[in-house]
């Protein structure tokens, strides 16, 4: 079975660089590009199921993607990026402004840190491979399924399933629309295009 993960197109966050999990963000121009550009890429594909993160960013794309295929869209709150919590809307060195000691430096790359008011990639990443076995369970061996997220949720399934290791979950630099392409067998899992 195959996975196709997606990351959304441009945000205005993105631009700002702001750290955006569940703030409800719209794709800019530019990321509506970006997404029909995917669009033309997938085009070849035949997918089973489109999954979707329910954050319109994502959603967005992956109905732009979903004009070639025309099938329902599934809504899954459980592929949301991380909950940055009271640190949404902010950029990082504002953050180190405010609190240095709180976010200076690697800390807030840990595996246990929790964002105040969040979640840690620890909690985020346990909600996303829940979320991942249950799409799983329900393939078949012959089955090409999409799944439009967020950096952070294709970081974690990489991590995961192709890593094995979740210290290397800040190893893959996800492109905004950048495609990853998942090959499932018994054993084990392999990476067929990343940022494709």
């Amino acid at each position: 079975m195959k996975i196709i993960l997606v990351r959304h197109g441009e945000t205005t966050a993105n631009v700002g660089k702001l750290f955006c999990g569940h703030t409800d963000v719209a794709l800019t121009e530019k990321g509506i590009h970006q997404a029909e550009e995917a669009a033309e890429k997938l085009n070849e594909y035949t997918f089973s199921k489109i999954y979707s993160s329910d954050l319109r960013r994502a959603y967005r794309t992956a109905a732009i993607i979903n004009a070639y295929h025309n099938l329902p869209i599934h809504k899954e709150e459980g592929l949301r990026e991380i909950n940055f919590g009271d640190c949404e809307g902010y950029t990082y060195q504002q953050l180190v402004t405010m609190n240095p000691e709180a976010f200076k430096g690697k800390r807030m790359g840990e595996w246990t840190f929790k964002f105040p008011g969040g979640e840690s990639l620890k909690v985020m990443t346990g909600r996303i491979m829940k979320t991942m076995d249950r799409i799983r369970g329900q393939m078949s061996e012959e089955d090409i399924v999409l799944i439009v997220v967020h950096a952070g949720v294709i970081r974690s399934i990489l991590a995961m399933d192709i890593a094995k290791n979740p210290d290397a979950y800040w190893r893959f630099d996800i492109d905004n629309c950048g495609i990853v392409e998942l090959n499932y067998f018994e054993e084990f899992c392999m990476i067929s295009k990343l940022n494709g």
